[in-house]
């Protein structure tokens, strides 16, 4: 799966994401909130009054049904089931206010995904919506800013994801698990890249 990179500026780590810091100030970032106790995601993904699609994906990584707003974020979490480099993933993370040029803004990345290398917040974004100057920019500054609070940022492409044979061979795994069969995430990216 690729990553839209933009550059990183330096990182430090500041573990209490709810107390003061110097460096909130310096950063930009005014809070990151995550979902209380009990809550799976800081704002409702699926409701009756949806105007558009969104549904809920049974993922066997993370034992509970997953929900997304997007063919893209559904893309996401059957590709991220089935690589053994992501170790967990949730979606509608948290709400993070942030001040950017002189603007209070809110903004609720699309997953939180864990990997060995860290965490990491993404955002599933079509090409075309990907380089809009609005989205650019706010890329661009919390991929800056988010390394203070221990997070990367990342822009994930949804044209990205459609690769094949990486997407049907994901969707054949989980469609496989679906029908009771076991195989090793690891025997998806074999035959990705033609071992299989």
């Amino acid at each position: 799966m690729r990553i839209l990179e933009l550059p990183s500026r330096g990182s430090a780590s500041i573990h209490a994401l709810h107390s003061y810091s110097p460096l909130a100030d310096l950063s930009g970032i005014k809070s990151i909130v995550f979902p209380k106790p009990g809550q799976m995601r800081s704002r409702r993904v699926v409701s009756r009054s949806n105007a558009r699609s969104a549904g809920k994906y049974p993922s066997w990584k993370m034992g509970r049904m997953m929900h997304w707003e997007s063919s893209n974020e559904l893309n996401t979490f059957r590709l991220l089931d089935c690589d053994p480099n992501f170790t967990s993933y949730s979606e509608q993370p948290c709400r993070i206010a942030y001040v950017m040029d002189g603007v209070e803004r809110v903004h609720y990345p699309d997953i939180l995904v864990t990997a060995a290398g860290g965490k990491q917040l993404w955002e599933v974004k079509t090409r075309s919506n990907a380089i809009e100057a609005e989205v650019l920019a706010r890329a661009d500054f919390l991929s800056r800013v988010l390394p203070h609070w221990g997070y990367q940022y990342r822009t994930v492409l949804a044209e990205d994801l459609l690769r094949q044979p990486h997407l049907s061979n994901a969707n054949l795994l989980v469609s496989l698990r679906g029908m009771g069969y076991t195989c090793s995430p690891a025997a998806i990216q074999g035959r990705d890249q033609g071992h299989l």
